[in-house]
């Protein structure tokens, strides 16, 4: 369901990217064998769960580029987590990134395929000054899931039904 196969091969056509993943599950094994498949085991890390957000959020810093390439989602809350913290993403039309992403403004959509993969991560990484315009309005979500904001945008829907 994450899509870190596509990302693997994507990072295989990418001979200077790195990747990180971040997280576990029941198919860490098989990715980690693609990896090593594909010759690019040296290039990939799996860190595993992290204990604290704070942790997520300071190796989600660390990295250049941000890619969320599921096919379902509900939130997804890590990339709206990556966009505050101001990392340009690229990610799947699920859960709440049609509502959220302009594309080539505040974050960049992906088909999922490999090759579309390796197109954005290529594009990011080859302009600084995409990335700076992109990782300056992802800030910006921050405005549009403040607490506040929120809670006062619920109570109004609330009022509509009375």
């Amino acid at each position: 369901n994450k899509g870190l196969g596509p990302l693997l091969e994507a990072i295989a056509m990418l001979p200077s990217a790195r990747l990180l993943v971040i997280g576990d599950g029941p198919e860490r094994r098989a990715m980690e064998a693609l990896s090593k498949k594909w010759n690019i085991d040296k290039r990939v890390v799996f860190v595993g769960w992290l204990p604290t957000q704070d942790d997520v959020i300071r190796v989600i810093r660390s990295a250049k580029v941000f890619v969320m390439n599921s096919k379902s989602e509900g939130g997804p809350r890590v990339a709206l987590e990556a966009m505050a913290a101001g990392m340009p993403v690229i990610v799947t039309k699920v859960g709440v990134m049609p509502d959220t992403i302009v594309d080539e403004e505040n974050g960049l959509f992906t088909t999922g395929s490999a090759q579309d993969l390796a197109a954005q991560i290529k594009t990011l990484l080859g302009n600084h000054a995409l990335c700076e315009h992109l990782s300056s309005n992802a800030r910006r979500i921050l405005d549009r899931f403040e607490k506040r904001k929120l809670i006062a945008d619920y109570a109004d829907f609330l009022q509509l039904l009375l």
